[in-house]
């Protein structure tokens, strides 16, 4: 594998917040195109539950590629820092 191989991995979306994502991208059509009601001819409206998901979506797609590293990156300087002062290597990502 080559390097660039291993980093477009890491950018990989788990499946749960793509399918979640797609979800949004269907619903927002109600929003962009004043979808109806089929039975009764009445415009679908976006429910607040609906709008609280989409945040919820939002919260992981930014844990997954801002929070989330970070912290990674914070715990792996920590420990390497024990390490050096343990005359050990540090570890390597």
């Amino acid at each position: 594998k080559s390097a660039n191989a291993e980093e477009d991995k890491d950018k990989i979306l788990p499946l749960r917040i793509r399918k979640s994502l797609d979800i949004i991208r269907e619903w927002g059509n109600f929003a962009a195109h004043g979808i109806r009601n089929m039975e009764t001819k009445d415009s679908v409206d976006v429910e607040e539950w609906q709008a609280k998901w989409c945040l919820t979506v939002i919260e992981a797609l930014l844990e997954h590629y801002y929070i989330g590293p970070a912290k990674d990156a914070e715990q792996l300087e920590t420990i390497n820092n024990e390490l050096l002062k343990a005359g050990k290597p540090p570890i390597k990502w």
